[in-house]
């Protein structure tokens, strides 16, 4: 099959760097080979030819190749629009949808949460097959190319709905949404997993796109906030504003980054053949991916359990709901300020140790709202905004770790499997996100706490108060001892990518 531009183009620049190599003799291009202090022995078999290893070429490669600021910028601009469509459906739609339209909050929970079990086929079947075609056009493009007018539609009809609102309707498009969302967003994130091998260039590829999410976020609320100022009350012109600027916004700059944008080539490794079964075995016994799942997963459902009440409680509880849009436009910004900080956080002692730094600061926030009362709006928008400080690093810290975890696979089994495990992955973290407000709506009931009561008593107050502030901690501090041993640090990857790059990268000697 003829290659495309971006597999000639890194071809040719490896090649150079090759030839550049073996005139030098391998100076200047890292170590010789050898048993290295971590334990990685750099040394192939049959010895290194014209005097450098295959794991310093790899290292040259990656300097001749290095990721540009422009590449990162065309990668995560899609990002911006594409939070306009994924934000409101756990901020906005809860509440619009019991508050306004009558839908039970416990029916509108129950057709999130349903239409997530169908991720549980579509997620790995659209992981492997991006990892498996092949096109002139690249791997991932296409997936992406095929879900943007999928994801248009069902975002007018969730978000518009007019009269035809039903837990029926809503099981309906969200189902279309979702799987819009799984041939998006699972080809997308393996696309950007793929633009660079290094450790922490990876964090860097993630930030720049968790920032674009965080800026689509603060769109969406400054459109919201306008709104108020303008006079319309209710979130029914919000929502329509948001679908209007997605259906203008999010084919221009996905269209943009598809065609300038190119695909790195899929590795090649020699690598002896694995069944299906042991595929399967390899991928299921990757510790890495298990706990990364495991405590994000845990964290997630902390943070969307109270995500999903946050509209909620300022009703209800501080009884000021036009506060809630301004805390979440403070929240952004200093989410966005965030990231440079958790950055160098990630740089200096590893991104699983900055990960679990955010931990105890999300529970001492959600604590702190069970002390607050009617009319405490400032200490309220307070608490919101200050969950910023983790939003910077949830953002992008995940997906740079789960990076890391395909090269474990990888030096097992020869294969770039990185659809795969963001599919599964992902998935994963969509349960994470049902279960997070399916918790979220279902416990206040159980309390006896219906938003759409006209009056509410003080037990029915006090329980939903409780679930808000105290529910996701214990996840929470799941989360945190899953990541603060994770096993794949910056020097374990480093070793995994020379493994790796030893077997796909051995020059011919001259």
């Amino acid at each position: 099959m003829t290659r495309n531009f971006s597999d000639a183009y890194l071809n040719r620049r490896f090649i150079r760097v090759i030839n550049r190599a073996r005139r030098s003799g391998g100076q200047g291009y890292g170590e010789r080979g050898g048993a290295r202090q971590d334990g990685y022995d750099t040394t192939p078999k049959g010895g290194a030819p014209f005097g450098f290893t295959p794991a310093a070429s790899a290292r040259a490669v990656a300097r001749a190749v290095k990721i540009s600021n422009r590449a990162i910028l065309l990668y995560a601009l899609p990002s911006l629009p594409y939070s306009l469509a994924y934000m409101p459906v756990v901020n906005f739609i809860p509440s619009f949808y019991s508050t306004e339209l009558g839908v039970s909050l416990a029916v509108v929970g129950f057709a999130i949460f349903g239409t997530r079990l169908f991720d549980i086929a579509t997620d790995p079947m659209i992981g492997v097959l991006s990892d498996r075609s092949r096109s002139r056009f690249g791997r991932r493009k296409i997936f992406i190319a095929a879900g943007i007018p999928l994801l248009m539609l069902a975002v007018w009809m969730l978000f518009v709905p007019g009269e035809a609102a039903s837990g029926r309707y809503l099981f309906v498009w969200f189902f279309v949404l979702y799987f819009a969302y799984t041939l998006i967003d699972i080809p997308y994130r393996s696309w950007g997993a793929e633009l660079s091998k290094d450790y922490d260039d990876r964090s860097r590829i993630k930030a720049w796109r968790g920032g674009f999410e965080m800026a689509g976020t603060l769109t969406a609320l400054t459109v919201a906030m306008i709104l108020g100022w303008l006079g319309y009350s209710g979130t029914a012109t919000t929502m329509l504003a948001l679908a209007l600027l997605f259906l203008i916004f999010q084919p221009l700059s996905f269209g943009l980054t598809l065609w300038r944008l190119p695909e790195p080539p899929p590795e090649h490794s020699e690598a002896e053949v694995f069944t299906w079964k042991e595929r399967l075995q390899v991928f299921a016994g990757n510790r890495a991916m298990i706990r990364l799942s495991v405590g994000f997963t845990a964290l997630l459902m902390a943070l969307v359990i109270a995500a999903s009440l946050n509209l909620i409680f300022m009703t209800q509880v501080i009884g000021r709901p036009e506060a809630f849009a301004p805390a979440l436009f403070i929240q952004n910004i200093i989410g966005i300020a965030a990231i440079p900080i958790w950055l160098r956080v990630a740089e200096r002692f590893g991104k699983h140790r900055a990960f679990a730094a955010t931990v105890p600061i999300i529970i001492m926030i959600l604590a702190s709202f069970f002390l607050l009362e009617e009319g405490d709006v400032v200490p309220a928008v307070t608490l919101i905004a200050l969950q910023g400080v983790g939003l910077g690093a949830w953002f992008f810290l995940a997906p740079a770790m789960l990076a890391d975890v395909v090269d474990v696979d990888e030096s097992q089994t020869g294969e770039e499997r990185t659809g795969l495990y963001f599919s599964v992955f992902g998935m994963i973290n969509k349960a994470g996100v049902a279960l997070g407000v399916l918790v979220g709506t279902s416990l206040p009931a159980l309390v006896g706490f219906q938003p759409s009561d006209l009056v509410h008593t003080e037990e029915a107050l006090l329980g939903f108060r409780l679930v808000y502030s105290f529910a996701g901690a214990p996840l929470a501090l799941l989360a945190f001892f899953m990541f603060w041993n994770y096993p794949v640090t910056r020097e374990v990857q480093r070793g995994l990518r020379e493994q790796i790059d030893a077997r796909r990268i051995t020059p011919a000697a001259p």
